[in-house]
């Protein structure tokens, strides 16, 4: 019945382990208080339950084996399984071991943190016989038959004899003062290589089976070259000098090294070492106490002492003597294959079994045990920010991170892939609950495997603590919370009046009361002699108890899977929930800050709770508002899932989440996370969660952290933060490639060919291998020139082959700009922002980008700006890379000028033939208005004179023909005046309103004085000067001649003023008489009525002109006419 009992427990546990993310929003102010459960205030039957264990059977004990087995009935004891860490052995497999008879432990303690790049990567060859890293940050790695690979933490770029490399086999490689890489092979060939072609040449007349094993530069700029067999070659100028059989006992160079003082040390693989001080030769060998004469590797430390690697161990010569290491030393084997001096001083040495680094106190080996991919290390080198490599023989290329970082799996004689609870002894002991496995105790060296055969109750262990007086308690099951004292297991249970439940947490509070936190019935009190159940019947907040708190105030704090958090003062339980600010009800850690802050973990993000409000966290039930202030992703946490809080000894904050580590401090007004540091997959730590249990991340005594994960590759990880490489300098970033309308291009193709000699490798071909993968014809060669033959540019930048001052023609103008940074240990941590002056409004934001493209850029000089920040934060200044669109021809000035000249010569043409219009027409008018005055004003001078005549006796004549006559007379002048008005309107002559203004002022003097008005005609200065059309000219005279006509005739005025304005292109006439005026109603019904003259003809022939008439009259008080026109 208890199997069935447990396993329901587990079930459960595992069902609320891992939930699916809720997501919560931060609480907002709230007006409910927190329950408050007074324990005095409740009935008996509520009272907490109390066991004395006086009362109760004594706890079973039994005691653990060291060796031989002890018996308790049918329970046979048998001591714990030991699980040492890997050691050093020899080649035979035994063990190696120092003076004191201890054996050499293998790396810092766990698989190491390391990256290994292969051809999967991007590399020739799985294999590395070379190494450098140049002045710019770059990694270079020569290969045994790949040629040569260039990394700068995103992009590898390899070199055969494709790109103009002398030999595929490259054993060496240098860089000189001026930035060139040297690169020395088989058939005695070297490669120069400045940035853009290769330069070759044979240190021999003829090419022969001669390896150049070494390349070095001296101070004074010579190139010194060690070749099998054919001694020292030394290179400056023009000049190369053969030192074969000067004073060297064989010709094998293996290695050359300028030291401080600027000896020339010359390694040779049998010969021993020899020193050159400028004048003569000294050797050395085993006789001067060598421990043999085939050196193969050199190197000098700060103290000025030269290191030599030997086929026989390591020997350091201070300038007196020899100081010898072999493999009882700690080394991993006797040849040694490279030397590498590291930024801090340590040195590392390469071999066939691995590679080790002396540290000034003793050696410490990495093999593949410790995460090196292969044991035969040829080269090593360090890159800009402290990460070692090392080349292997067939394993690729290893990064050494440092031992910031290790881990722990099944390997280690760890019994389960499932870390529940962690804890530390008084000893500095780690221990490790496991999901059904029982204990791991870890001292350093080795891990000691405890469970039920020692004692223990069960295998699921769910929380480990120690106590103050030492002795560890452990809940690995249902049945019993163990208690361990170095010598044997006490097992308290339901018989002591413990609760048959799982205990997920076990603390002691300040009175050295032992608490714990149980699945399903909330919170144990047990003094010693007393065991007090507390649940939710007396105001806890849930049964299901994760972890307790105590704070500085002695309240305890009991975080609940689902119904918040409870404060518990001794009297009375204080509840608090989302409705509070907790980000979550479901509570899976706590911690104490050493400001005395509370923090609680929880599945929506880290709830926090300041010193201040803890102080008066009693007095604040009342006051309105969220007691607790929370942070999730969104402010930086790696995910929601809080399941671990720490405390670091530099106070900030330790997080284990879904998603690894966080490291955080928070800001002095608590309004935010800062100095953030995520430790997972994605910052390059294998981290990939932390599980859930009782301090399943811990940090020790010594401030390290270590974390149970849910990955059984990484069982265990640790964490040293205090030895992470921090580089506090800014990235250095590069232009890599640019890209014309998405397409690549071959730069060195427009650059003119220089004569080269039959050893040196025109650019172009280096250049075209890179972009387009292959050698190219000169078919494929000549069409991509002749595309791209209209860009100019000055020249070329090195090993990327930008063009520098580039100018683009117009159909050119989309570009694709490729960067990067250069960073060889966390490339996948670096971002960029990119700025394109003259293109862009503003920065792009931060992203891991590498490349942007601009299209359809309009002509102009653009700059672009790209800047990086590092892995660590640091931003470095933008560079700027400047480029220049040209316009389209249509845009171009000597376009744009001869359109103005073809415009203004089409404008004047037509021009010209206007004007030539506008002379006939006004030839034509001045005709027809000549012809009407000649033809038509002569015949009707010729009617009234006849009329005038036959009106001399009318006397006499009858009555009718008398008044037939004199309407022939009043018609014929009638006529005469229309006729003079339309061939004044006519002539050309009369164009300007002076002309108008002219005959309205003459036409109203001569009526007004006939009638004996008085007349005011007042015209605005500049009128005159305004041109008006013919229809114009006539018609606003026609409608001033007929208003003056009706105000002189019908009005009876005394007074007439005209008023003429000019607004503007506006003119605006007034005409105003002070006469009997007459009922605009009346007029205005009939309107259609009155005679073509009236004031319908006067509004229509205004509205043909486009002008607005208005009539304003009052009877009794005279009439006002306007007109408005836009002339």
């Amino acid at each position: 019945m208890k199997r069935v009992f447990y396993l329901i427990l587990i079930f459960t546990v595992a069902c609320t382990n891992r939930q699916a993310t809720v997501s919560v929003e931060k609480a907002q102010d709230s007006i409910i208080p927190p329950k408050v459960t007074v324990l005095a205030d409740l009935p008996d039957s509520l009272q907490p339950r109390v066991v004395m264990l006086d009362t109760m059977p004594k706890p079973e004990k039994y005691i653990m084996p060291r060796k031989g087995t002890i018996r308790y009935g049918n329970r046979v004891l048998t001591p714990p399984e030991k699980h040492p860490l890997p050691v050093l052995k020899d080649r035979k497999g035994d063990v190696v071991k120092n003076k004191e008879g201890q054996p050499y432990l293998l790396g810092t303690g766990g698989i190491g943190h390391f990256k290994t790049l292969t051809t999967d990567d991007g590399l020739t060859m799985d294999g590395a016989s070379a190494s450098l890293t140049d002045s710019h940050g770059n990694l270079w790695f020569g290969s045994a038959g790949g040629g040569i690979s260039r990394n700068d933490g995103i992009r590898v770029t390899n070199y055969t004899t494709e790109n103009g490399l002398a030999n595929n086999i490259a054993v060496s490689i240098a860089e000189d003062r001026n930035g060139n890489i040297w690169i020395g092979g088989d058939e005695s060939m070297v490669s120069c290589f400045d940035g853009r072609s290769f330069t070759n040449f044979s240190l021999t007349e003829t090419k022969t089976n001669y390896r150049v094993n070494c390349i070095t530069q001296d101070s004074d700029g010579k190139m010194w070259f060690g070749t099998t067999p054919a001694g020292v070659f030394i290179y400056y100028g023009d000049t190369i000098i053969n030192r074969k059989g000067s004073n060297l006992f064989v010709n094998d160079i293996r290695e050359i090294l300028e030291d401080q003082k600027k000896n020339i040390w010359i390694a040779t693989a049998g010969g021993g070492l020899h020193r050159f001080d400028g004048n003569a030769y000294k050797t050395f060998t085993n006789k001067d106490g060598l421990p043999s004469n085939g050196i193969f590797a050199l190197e000098e430390d700060d103290d000025g002492n030269i290191w030599i690697g030997t086929s026989n161990g390591i020997s350091m010569y201070d300038g007196f003597s020899f100081t010898n290491f072999t493999i009882t030393d700690g080394i991993p084997d006797r040849r040694i294959s490279d030397i590498k001096k590291d930024s801090k001083g340590n040195l590392w040495f390469g071999t066939s079994q691995g590679v080790c680094k002396y540290d000034g106190a003793g050696f410490t080996t990495f093999t593949k045990s410790e995460g090196l991919p292969g044991i035969i290390v040829n080269t090593i080198t360090e890159d800009k920010t402290g990460n070692i490599w090392f080349g292997t023989l067939t394993a690729g290329v290893s990064c050494y991170y440092g031992d910031a970082f290790t881990y722990f799996n099944d390997v280690y004689g760890i019994p389960d892939n499932h870390i529940y609870c962690i804890a530390e002894d008084s000893a500095g002991n780690i221990w490790f609950g496991s999901s059904g496995s029982g204990l791991s105790v870890f001292d350093g060296r080795s891990f000691t495997i405890l469970n039920t055969s020692q004692g223990l109750s069960g295998g699921f262990n769910h929380s480990i603590f120690k106590d103050r007086s030492g002795k560890i308690w452990i809940g690995p099951d249902a049945y019993a919370i163990n208690l361990y004292d170095g010598y044997s297991f006490t097992r308290y249970n339901n018989q002591q009046g413990f609760p048959f439940d799982i205990k997920f947490y076990v603390t002691q509070d300040n009175d050295k009361k032992i608490w714990m936190a149980t699945a399903l019935n909330g919170v144990i009190c047990f003094d010693g002699k007393s065991v007090t159940n507390y649940t939710n019947k007396q105001g806890l907040a849930g049964n299901d108890i994760r972890c307790i708190l105590q704070d500085d105030e002695g309240n305890l704090w009991f975080s609940s899977s689902g119904h918040g958090l409870s404060c518990f003062d001794g009297k009375s339980f204080t509840t608090y929930n989302k409705e509070h600010g907790l980000p979550h009800d479901i509570l899976w850690a706590s911690a104490k800050d050493k400001e005395g802050n509370l923090w609680f973990g929880s599945s929506n993000g880290i709830a926090f709770l300041s010193a201040e409000k803890v102080k008066t966290i009693h007095d604040d039930i009342k006051v309105t508002g969220s007691f607790f202030k929370s942070f999730n992703k969104a402010d930086g946490l790696p995910d929601n899932y809080v399941l671990q809080v720490q405390v670091l000894d530099d106070g900030k904050i330790a997080v284990g989440t879904n998603k690894g580590i966080a490291v955080f401090n928070i800001s002095e007004d608590h309004s935010r996370l800062t100095n953030i540091e995520i430790y997972n997959t994605s910052t390059g730590y294998p981290i990939k969660d932390i599980n859930g249990r009782q301090n399943c991340l811990l940090k020790d005594s010594k401030g390290v952290l270590w974390g149970g994960t849910g990955s059984g590759e990484q069982l265990i990880v640790r964490l040293d933060r205090s030895k992470i490489r921090r580089d506090s300098t800014p990235p250095t970033v590069v232009i890599r490639e640019l890209k014309i309308n998405n397409n690549p291009v071959c730069w060195s193709y427009l650059v003119p060919t220089r004569n080269t000699d039959s050893n040196s490798m025109p650019a172009y071909i280096t250049e075209e291998v890179i972009k387009y993968g292959r050698k190219m014809t000169g078919t494929e060669r000549d069409s991509v020139k002749n595309k791209y033959k209209s860009l100019k540019f000055d020249s070329l930048s090195k090993y990327n082959y930008i063009p520098q001052k580039l100018v683009l023609p117009y159909k050119f103008n989309e570009v694709t700009i490729d960067y990067g940074a250069i960073e060889t240990g966390r490339p996948f941590m670096v971002n960029f922002q990119h700025f394109l002056e003259g293109y862009d409004r503003e920065w792009s934001s931060a992203t891991s980008n590498t490349s942007a493209t601009f299209g359809n850029i309009s002509a102009g000089t653009y700059t672009f700006k790209v800047k990086a920040q590092s892995p660590d934060g640091i931003w470095s200044e933008p560079i700027a890379y400047s480029f220049k669109v040209l316009p389209p021809w249509w845009a171009t000035w000597w376009f744009r000028t001869l359109s103005l000249l073809l415009i203004a010569s089409i404008l004047y043409a037509i021009y010209r033939w206007r004007m030539n219009q506008v002379l006939k027409v006004e030839r034509t008018r001045n005709s027809i208005a000549q012809d009407l005055h000649d033809e038509v004003g002569s015949t009707l001078s010729s009617v009234s004179l006849y009329v005038a005549v036959a009106q001399k006796g009318k006397e006499t004549l009858p009555p009718k023909t008398a008044t037939l006559l004199d309407k022939i007379s009043k018609s014929t002048i009638k006529m005469m005046e229309g006729m003079n008005d339309i061939v004044w309107a006519t002539k050309a002559d009369n164009d300007t309103f002076e002309q108008v203004t002219n005959r309205m002022r003459a036409f109203a003097v001569n009526v007004t004085e006939a009638k004996g008005v008085s007349l005011k005609f007042d015209v605005e200065k500049g009128l005159e000067r305004v041109k008006v059309d013919m229809k114009q000219r006539k018609n606003i005279y026609m409608l001033f001649k007929e208003v003056v006509n009706n105000a002189i005739k019908h009005s009876e005025c005394k007074n007439l003023s005209v008023t003429l304005n000019l607004t503007g292109k506006k003119l605006d006439i007034s005409i105003i008489d002070d006469g009997k005026g007459f009922d605009m109603g009346l007029v205005n019904n009939n309107i259609d009525n009155m005679g073509r003259n009236g004031i319908k003809g006067m509004k229509e022939r205004a509205s043909s002109i486009g002008a607005k008439l208005e009539i304003d009259s009052v009877v009794g008080q005279g009439t006002k006419v306007s007109l408005s026109l836009y002339l």
